[in-house]
């Protein structure tokens, strides 16, 4: 894997690359990813509409790029912790600056929960991308949601397709309730311009993959592995939210959205004072097959 040192909208930022997949990460941006591009160089992120980077720490998530691939962590709705503190919007680490923990790998502070948080990264010599995370609780113990925050660009006669046989929940009103229609139906439903939408897998499941295969023959996949991941979130926004059209998919560590309401249901990780836990996602870009 190689990596060399560039910039993105004016900060520093670390490229990698192999295989012919290249991936770029801000440290100082929450170790925001803000490009995966396959071999040909399509370019699998949203890129927002260019607006600068914020420099206030108290920004909304929604005010941000709002493009790219972000952590949020220990939450996603803005949350009380166990320690009575509140979580912000998306999570303690979307916003901060992370450090260079060893090579390859990013750690940051989660302060709201008093835990540490490190992702390593590594690409292999066939371009598939590895991402490993590591969470270690301070004295107190801590339950931690955490939820990948990648949005993908989404494409007209994209398909998605999830590991999930039962109902999706639809989580976008303030109260959730089982969504009408199979998984795959649900999520590759047409929704109007300016909407959106978000559903969770069934809590008694426990998915392990989801993929977007494009009308060229293009594909991306995401595979976890870890007891901590116990559920898939996903989000569609059809720029009602953000500027283009993305669909997030966002294996998780609680069920759903609320790391307040996760820890009432005991659907959430808990770690022990001191405890650590381990997990890892995979995903392997494919470009379509030369003619």
């Amino acid at each position: 894997m190689r990596r060399e040192v560039v910039q993105w909208r004016g900060l520093e930022a670390l490229r990698y690359s192999a295989g012919g997949t290249s991936v770029i990460v801000v440290p100082t941006r929450g170790a925001k990813i803000v490009s995966l591009c396959d071999r040909t160089g399509r370019e699998w992120l949203a890129q927002g509409d260019g607006r600068p980077v914020p420099r206030d720490p108290a920004t909304a998530f929604e005010d941000a790029e709002m493009c790219g691939w972000d952590e949020c962590v220990p939450t996603i709705d803005r949350s009380r912790t166990s320690r009575g503190l509140i979580a912000p919007d998306h999570g303690d680490a979307w916003n901060r600056a992370w450090r260079e923990s060893r090579p390859g790998a990013l750690s940051t502070r989660l302060p709201s929960v008093d835990a540490g948080f490190e992702r390593g990264i590594l690409l292999d010599a066939d371009g598939r991308l590895t991402l490993s995370y590591r969470v270690e609780a301070g004295r107190a113990g801590a339950d931690i949601l955490w939820a990948a925050h990648p949005l993908f660009l989404r494409e007209e006669g994209d398909r998605i397709s999830i590991d999930a046989a039962k109902p999706l929940w639809d989580v976008s009103a303030p109260t959730a309730a089982p969504a009408a229609g199979a998984p795959d139906e649900r999520v590759n439903a047409r929704m109007p311009e300016g909407a959106s939408a978000k559903y969770y897998t069934d809590p008694g499941e426990r998915p392990q993959w989801a993929r977007i295969d494009r009308r060229d023959g293009a594909s991306l996949r995401l595979a976890w592995a870890g007891d901590a991941v116990r559920t898939l979130g996903v989000w569609l926004d059809r720029s009602g939210i953000g500027t283009e059209d993305v669909v997030a998919l966002e294996p998780s560590t609680g069920w759903y959205d609320s790391l307040e309401v996760a820890s009432a249901s005991g659907r959430v990780l808990r770690l022990e004072p001191h405890a650590v836990a381990e997990w890892s996602l995979g995903i392997s870009v494919l470009a379509p097959s030369p003619e």
